[in-house]
């Protein structure tokens, strides 16, 4: 997924819509490494406009983590607008939407997002 960032997809295609399954990985965790590849190797940052981790918040990613901890610490790195409802079916959780409601001070307008209103934006669709 860095590569993404790096060669300037959102730069180039800005209503290009990516998501990312199981949290995005290790990608929203990976800031500080991300970032010092500008300072360290400039070249790198040809393509972009900002630092790469400004891109973060250009990818989707699914809720499917296992945990309200992590969960709530994607949402605090990325905002509760950029993740959608995953369920990893048919070997996931027993009850997605209770690990999203169990994420502590999450609100009911940002559960509705996750579960609801950002997955429909994405793919076109009023509620």
């Amino acid at each position: 997924m860095p590569s993404l960032i790096y060669e300037g997809i959102f730069e180039s295609f800005p209503d290009v819509k990516v998501v990312i399954v199981h949290g995005g990985g290790y990608l929203p965790h990976y800031t500080a490494p991300l970032d010092r590849n500008v300072t360290a190797h400039p070249i790198s940052a040809k393509n972009l406009k900002h630092v790469p981790t400004d891109y973060l918040k250009c990818f989707y990613y699914d809720s499917c983590v296992y945990s309200p901890v992590l969960l709530e610490a994607l949402i605090r790195g990325v905002g509760a607008d950029r993740i959608i409802l995953g369920t990893d079916y048919p070997f996931g959780e027993d009850d997605p939407m209770g690990i999203i409601r169990k994420v502590a001070g999450i609100s009911r307008e940002d559960v509705d997002k996750i579960i609801s209103r950002t997955p429909a934006a994405i793919l076109g669709l009023a509620i």
